[in-house]
């Protein structure tokens, strides 16, 4: 995105937290909304959604936007995780100690879950701002994910969309940040307007004149309208503006309604995602930095029982910066699912013969003792030949030496080396593919691939290891590393 307007004066005793850096990630499944029309006999608008696999939630989307986000930085200094959703996987348990593991962090980083609410994103970067604000964190990860589930044949299974976005968060003023968030304020508003019981599976929602007309539009102006005045700048000082879209109409009339340039409404990404909930603002940020400009202003505002109001300022530091995958890698590396059947089936909609074969075996002892490379990916390095090990073993099975390793975390990138396929393995969407992956350094695992196709499986395709589900027993979810197609090449298959 670019500007021709003079680049502003940074806001003067303003400054809350720098961004260090962003990350993304949209699932590999992809379901065109032809398709839904065909399935029900009528007409569900145009493009295709992101659909999260069946191994897939908030926790794994949170994870994978996190990797994007930190690279190859250093976590130690990552004080603070947290997990911002409205599809927690657990109601008691917290969500973001899984996360905080699989990324390495160190065990005195704080975690925490924001959820329960549409603005969860953005409140949850406001809860990083200010740990680091306050001096309580170096840095902060904030990761934003969600899977909301619609009720089958309604409007919002059209509109619904599944991702995750991830910011890393510093103190004002670090170096080679890539934005400041010079400002920010909160309003809240009670209204019931999408809900859910405990009981429930599906979002429900009120008549959508009542949201827009008793909620989106008259919260929203007066807190961005409030924003400006206090931040002491006029719409036309913005080069991009980041609005929830409560629908494309509401969110451009809000726009011009309240004086800003027309063109500088971010993409909502609805043909390309949908609609995904407490992470849909914070993706459509993601993507707004991927194009920006140093000097340009930013009004990003959240929304969801109030609403969350931030100006950023894009950094020199952007020129030099680079997305890892960010957005527009992730939406160019898609699979499409076959059929609205096959949709049904990965979604567990309802229950199918392959899905009703499921495996019952829990154990939180084991999920413990083995949680550094479950869920960490550590092996082992033999100190007498360097070979690299997973998992943990007690003989080296290449020079036989015995208790004699170090601890390290095996490489997540790799290459098919064989694999087979189950038809026998209880998945909701059959067959599995179980494979040997080579590892970039050395080590050898034995894993399932997933959003992979049986005919798109080939010896020596390149592989990126991931955190998914195996199963669920007892109301425990147990994670694990499987392999999956990589995405740098991507692709346009069916499921």
């Amino acid at each position: 995105m670019t500007s021709e307007k003079a680049p502003g004066p940074a806001l003067a005793g303003a400054r809350r937290a720098a961004i260090l850096d962003v990350g993304a990630y949209v699932p590999r499944l992809r379901l065109d909304r032809a398709r839904i029309g065909d399935a029900w006999g009528m007409a569900m608008g145009t493009g295709e959604k992101a659909v999260a696999n069946w191994d897939e939630d908030s926790i794994t989307m949170g994870i994978e936007a996190g990797l994007d986000c930190l690279g190859k930085r250093d976590t130690s200094v990552v004080d603070l995780c947290v997990l911002a959703t409205t599809t927690p996987p657990y109601l008691e348990k917290q969500s973001a100690t899984v996360i905080a593991t699989a990324l390495d962090l160190a065990r005195g980083a704080r975690t925490v879950d924001v959820t329960g609410t549409l603005r969860a994103g953005t409140t949850a970067i406001q809860v990083g701002m200010d740990a680091v604000a306050a001096g309580s964190a170096r840095q902060a990860l904030v990761t934003v994910a969600d899977n909301r589930l619609a009720r089958p044949q309604s409007l919002l299974e059209n509109s619904f969309g599944d991702a995750a976005a991830a910011f890393l968060l510093a103190p004002a003023g670090t170096v080679d940040a890539i934005a400041e968030i010079e400002f920010s304020l909160s309003v809240y508003n009670e209204t019931v307007e999408f809900w859910r019981d405990p009981g429930d599976r599906f979002v429900r929602e009120w008549e959508d004149r009542f949201i827009r007309q008793a909620g989106y539009l008259p919260v929203m102006s007066e807190a961005i309208t409030a924003a400006l005045v206090e931040a002491e700048l006029k719409p036309g000082d913005f080069a991009g503006v980041v609005v929830y879209p409560l629908d494309p109409k509401s969110a451009r009339n809000l726009v011009r309604g309240l004086g800003f340039e027309e063109g500088t409404l971010a993409d909502d990404l609805g043909s390309s995602v949908g609609a995904c909930g407490a992470a849909q603002v914070p993706l459509e940020l993601v993507s707004v930095l991927e194009r920006a400009a140093p000097g340009e202003r930013i009004l990003v505002a959240g929304y969801g029982d109030g609403a969350d109001v931030m100006v950023l300022r894009v950094t020199d530091a952007i020129e030099r910066w680079k997305p890892r995958r960010g957005v527009a890698g992730h939406i160019a590396s898609s699979r499409q699912v076959a059929n609205y059947a096959a949709y049904i089936g990965t979604k567990q909609l309802m229950e199918t013969e392959a899905g009703s074969r499921k495996l019952e075996y829990a154990s939180p002892p084991q999920m413990w003792r083995d949680r550094a490379s479950v869920l960490g990916r550590y092996g082992q390095r033999c100190r007498g030949c360097s070979t690299v090990q997973f998992p943990f073993q007690r003989v080296c099975v290449v020079c036989s030496r015995k208790d004699d390793f170090d601890e390290v975390r095996v490489a997540p990138r790799g290459r098919l080396f064989t694999f087979t396929i189950d038809i026998l393995m209880p998945s909701p969407a059959p067959p599995t593919i179980m494979a040997i992956v080579d590892l970039e350094d050395g080590a050898r695992m034995f894993i399932p691939v997933t959003d992979i196709g049986v005919e798109e499986a080939k010896i020596g395709m390149p592989l990126e290891l991931c955190v998914r589900k195996l199963h669920d027993a007892q109301g425990i979810h147990h994670y694990y590393w499987k392999a999956r197609p990589s995405r740098d090449e991507p692709a346009k298959e069916e499921q």
